[in-house]
């Protein structure tokens, strides 16, 4: 949602103060999904859990490609 489009493809307006960071580093994230986590002020040191980094790319690539109630499906099925 911070990319600023919703599945629907509808137009997400800013919303919150950190706006143009968060759309920013949401539009990154798309490709390279590791960018979001490297907020250290909101996850920490979670960017260096190798296990982590790689379940959120997973979840978030697939709501990229499948779309959330897809995933949602998919992710509560396993």
């Amino acid at each position: 949602m911070c990319e600023g489009t919703r599945e629907d493809g509808s137009i997400i307006e800013s919303n919150d103060p950190q706006w143009f960071k968060l759309n920013s580093i949401a539009k990154q994230s798309k490709d390279h999904p590791e960018e979001w986590l490297k907020q250290s002020e909101v996850y920490g040191d979670l960017f260096q859990n190798t296990l982590f980094v790689n379940s959120f790319t997973h979840w978030l690539q697939e709501l990229y490609e499948k779309g959330v109630e897809q995933t949602i499906n998919k992710y509560i099925s396993n």
